[in-house]
């Protein structure tokens, strides 16, 4: 499974342990972008130039990233464009890993869409309070979750018509049930379920 920004290559020494992970959900996209920077994980053409604009640091932070380059095309397009109906202006995202869902949530807060990131550490009753304002109101944007928490049964059909599975999911069964959180009975929409990989992995 390979990484979904190669600059978490200068992070190797950060805790991946979940609790660590969270502690530093407040530090925006600048800061991570800075720390990458600082480890030299990301472009050496860029390393004396500052992060001093919102530009420069989302183009430095996407240096290495396929994916995030991907995932924000897909904002622009379904969230900030006219492609969908007005009503289904969502995105159902999901992750293998709990350290790209954390960038993930950075980069949509840095571009002030509202989204919100279900973890295991989530209580349940906030969880399903989440998932049923996802589904049934205009906020949040972006549901973002992990593949390790089962959500099997919960609605966000009604709202969404999109879905990313921005990492593979270890079986294959773990991906179509997280789908079908958005494809199922009440859909009046085509959905798109969209499914990112490594090229030659």
């Amino acid at each position: 499974m390979l990484c979904t920004h190669i600059g978490f290559s200068g992070l190797d020494k950060m805790s991946t342990a979940a609790a660590a992970i969270r502690a530093q959900r407040r530090e925006g996209l600048p800061l991570l972008t800075a720390r990458m920077k600082t480890a030299e994980a990301l472009n050496p053409v860029d390393i004396d130039r500052p992060l001093d604009s919102d530009d420069e640091v989302l183009r430095q932070f996407l240096w290495g990233s396929p994916r995030m380059k991907y995932l924000l095309w897909e904002l622009q397009r379904v969230i900030l464009g006219n492609t969908k109906v007005a009503s289904h202006r969502k995105i159902f995202a999901t992750f293998q890993f709990l350290r790209s869902a954390e960038m993930f949530l950075k980069l949509v807060e840095f571009l002030g869409i509202c989204a919100v990131l279900l973890d295991t550490n989530m209580p349940p009753d906030e969880r399903h309070k989440n998932i049923r304002a996802f589904d049934e109101e205009d906020m949040p944007q972006i549901l973002i979750t992990m593949y390790a928490l089962n959500i099997t049964g919960h609605d966000a059909q009604h709202r969404c018509a999109t879905v990313v599975h921005v990492e593979p999911a270890f079986n294959w069964a773990t991906e179509h049930q997280a789908g079908t959180r958005v494809y199922r009975i009440g859909q009046d929409q085509e959905v798109e379920i969209v499914r990112l990989f490594t090229e030659g992995t």
